[in-house]
């Protein structure tokens, strides 16, 4: 629970996003997680693909 946590706060990933990552997401250092940004709304922009860096408490708490 605190690997979520810590990733969500790092990240600023929303719930929908975070329940899409899988362990492919990661990097193998865990230093970032890819997310794939879908604009809400009414918006006509595509997907798009970020690399989002992982703190230290994040990659402790991913390892464990």
């Amino acid at each position: 629970m605190l690997a979520v946590g810590a990733v969500v706060s790092d990240t600023g990933v929303r719930a929908g996003e975070m329940c899409t990552r899988t362990i492919e997401d990661l990097s193998p250092s865990l230093e970032e997680l890819r997310v794939v940004r879908r604009p809400q709304g009414w918006s006509q922009s595509e997907a798009f693909t970020e690399l989002l860096a992982l703190s230290g408490l994040s990659r402790a708490a991913l390892k464990r």
